[in-house]
């Protein structure tokens, strides 16, 4: 699990958004609410909204106004775990609801980490290596 949560608000833009995906490398990043709740998820994917509004000239009309909460995935629709969930059920998870990451939330739902498949794979390659007579990966 990630513990060094990158967030915005939803009214922040999503030029904003996207230059904080990129400087941390990151795909997901969680948006909260006044009180820290996780109010949604912004993941690469959702810019795709952002194309579908263009005209047919590519334009987008007020690209420069969209904010966050337009294009994200808005809780309840997002798929939260706690802390004591097993990596293989949120891997599993992962896989069967075709998402890219699960948030960690506490009891209020304000997020204290992320589960993001690169977590899985390096978790799962930790384990391999850690294997008896585990073959060399190439």
């Amino acid at each position: 699990m990630t513990r060094q949560l990158v967030t915005v608000e939803p009214t922040t833009s999503i030029w904003t958004a996207l230059a904080l995906m990129r400087s941390h490398d990151i795909r997901h990043l969680l948006v909260v609410d006044d009180a820290g709740a996780l109010a949604g998820v912004l993941s690469n994917r959702d810019y795709r909204v952002v194309l579908d509004r263009a005209n047919a000239q590519g334009v987008v009309q007020g690209i420069r106004d969209i904010t966050v909460h337009e294009i994200m995935t808005r809780a309840p629709k997002v798929l939260t775990a706690d802390a004591e969930s097993p990596l293989s059920s949120l891997g599993e998870l992962m896989i069967l609801k075709n998402v890219g990451a699960v948030p960690i939330v506490d009891a209020q739902q304000r997020p204290i980490g992320i589960v993001t498949q690169k977590d899985v794979l390096r978790e799962l390659l930790r384990f391999h290596r850690a294997e008896p007579g585990s073959p060399p990966l190439p």
